[in-house]
């Protein structure tokens, strides 16, 4: 009988420990710290006075952006080596231990010896041999993992050390100290592997990865992410006013859902990765639906642009004197803070044959343009 044995990710020791946490933060801080101190703080506030309120907004969001970025960094890094795999004399079992808002991004699962079959070596995409995959089918679905990532949990002990010390080897020293993993040893026990086969070349048919659908989803997801981002920051000028329709939001993203689904699901690739693809291809369309729908919104509209008189009722609301949405804008610019309650002033809007309001926002910004540059 072979004892069973638990298998963590390499590192997951040396991750978890407050001081690697700790070590993260002061490479953050230096890191950050390096360019602040390079920067002249007098030429910085005058380009960020020169800037109009919206633009302050942008360059705002994208510092926050870069920001979360590099802070949540080393909680990714945390989560990534969440996991361990359960190896018993029934079968193997793999465990992701992530919160279970996350879990599908990587479900457990458990199978049986009897069901583990056709387990191989693949030669990897990439030539580093510590990426060489082992893949198995079992219960339908094709499990690949890569071994060397693997280390008895009771013998972890997050040397740093150790880890690089490997870059120095060769690659058959790599291959070999492969192969020597306890998860091929354990399948190897099992007479599910035998090491001594020459590796296989890659699958091409059967995996998502390789599925010409599922990388037409994906190409199309960054697409669609990639016209929101540009339609609405360097584009139309138009923007929702009042209530945005949130319904033809949601109806395009269900729709985006469905119809990657549909399309995964005909090619034979509707697993959890290709659940989460649809879900993202659905996300996609929500958000490239909100700049499109303001131009089909303008293409429809039999009119055009019409002016609207309005009047501030607060330091931030302007309310109109005809039927038509109040406007809502953000008082922290200097331009906006020029006007007082009582004010008013024109604003083009229009009603397309989507039947919502939009206000055109280029004449204020030539204004906003205007105004700094006076200053």
């Amino acid at each position: 009988m072979v004892e069973s044995l638990t298998l963590v990710r390499r590192g997951a020791a040396l991750v978890r420990d407050w001081r690697f946490s700790a070590a993260l933060i002061v490479l953050v801080i230096a890191t950050l710290g390096i360019p602040v101190m390079a920067i002249d703080f007098s030429e910085l506030s005058e380009f960020f006075d020169a800037l109009t309120g919206e633009d302050r907004q942008e360059f705002t969001k994208l510092v926050a952006l870069v920001l979360g970025a590099v802070f949540i960094g080393p909680l990714i890094i945390r989560v990534s080596t969440r996991g361990r795999i359960e190896i018993r004399e029934s079968g193997i079992a793999f465990r992701s231990e992530l919160p279970e808002l996350l879990q599908s991004m990587q479900p457990d699962w458990d199978y049986t010896w009897g069901q583990v079959q056709d387990a191989r070596l693949v030669r990897p995409m990439l030539t580093n041999p510590l990426m060489l995959p082992l893949q198995f089918s079992a219960d339908g679905r094709t499990v690949t993992l890569i071994p060397w990532q693997w280390v008895d949990a009771a013998a972890e002990k997050g040397s740093l050390a150790e880890t690089l010390s490997v870059g120095r080897k060769r690659k058959r020293e790599l291959e070999k100290l492969v192969r020597q993993s306890p998860l091929i040893t354990a399948f190897e026990q099992r007479g599910k592997l035998d090491v001594g086969d020459p590796i296989a070349p890659p699958a091409q048919a059967g995996g998502i990865n390789a599925s010409k659908t599922a990388q037409a989803v994906a190409v199309l997801f960054v697409a669609l992410v990639l016209y929101f981002i540009i339609d609405m920051y360097f584009g139309f000028g138009e923007y929702y006013a009042g209530v945005a329709p949130w319904h033809f939001f949601v109806s395009f993203a269900v729709c985006g859902l469905g119809l990657a689904a549909t399309m995964l699901h005909v090619a034979g690739h509707l697993s959890s990765q290709g659940k989460l693809m649809a879900m993202l291809f659905g996300i996609g369309m929500g958000l490239a639906s909100y700049p499109f729908l303001l131009r089909v919104n303008a293409w429809t509209d039999p009119i055009g642009l019409q002016a609207y008189r309005y009047i501030l009722a607060e330091r931030d609301t302007w309310v109109a004197e005809e039927g038509v949405p109040d406007l809502v804008f953000d008082i922290s610019s200097e331009y906006w803070e020029q006007f007082e309650p009582g004010d008013s002033r024109s604003f083009e809007l229009r009603r397309g044959g989507l039947d919502f309001y939009q206000v055109n926002m280029r004449p204020v910004y030539a204004e906003q343009r205007e105004f700094y540059s006076a200053r």
